[in-house]
């Protein structure tokens, strides 16, 4: 009888250890299903990188031509972006220089642009991206961003500056 038990007990050790695995892959992270948030770490990234193309910045455009997000989350990365206490709005470089944004005379910006070029998705914790961040054609950098998963959010793994004009 004692041994029917504990071989009861057994199984059912077993069996919770089975199941609460397979839970724990069917809530596993997927960097595909966290694009926005990993996208606003990765401009964010940019922020600090040749802190002088900041100087005297009137406003943050982010451009996201191309990165497929719908209207709720490039609000939400702009929203983000308003703790730099400068007007953000989506834009490409060319909407900048249609709404007089850029400064032909000296051709600089008097803000800056950050831009995303290519997403690499090297597993479900892990994305390298390469963008840009634009002050003029003499005041800009490329920037290669890794961003994981770690300790419940998705996190600035590392940052460096690929090219400088």
């Amino acid at each position: 009888m004692k041994k029917r038990l504990l071989g009861r007990i057994g199984i059912a050790i077993i069996m919770l250890y089975i199941f609460s695995g397979c839970n724990q892959e069917m809530t596993e992270i997927k960097a595909e299903q966290n694009l926005p948030q990993i996208y606003t770490q990765a401009f964010d990234s940019f922020m600090p990188l040749d802190a002088g193309l900041n100087s005297n910045m009137e406003y943050i455009a982010i451009d996201m031509t191309g990165l497929n997000l719908n209207a709720q989350d490039k609000a939400t990365i702009l929203d983000y972006f308003k703790k730099y206490k400068v007007t953000v709005m989506e834009a490409s470089f060319d909407d900048l220089k249609q709404k007089s944004l850029f400064d032909e005379k000296h051709m600089i910006l008097n803000g800056i642009l950050l831009s995303i070029k290519k997403v690499d998705i090297k597993s479900d914790t892990k994305v390298q991206i390469e963008g840009s961040k634009y002050r003029s054609g003499n005041g800009a950098i490329g920037v290669v961003t890794t961003i994981i998963y770690m300790d419940n959010s998705w996190q600035i793994d590392k940052a460096d500056i690929t090219w400088i004009s």
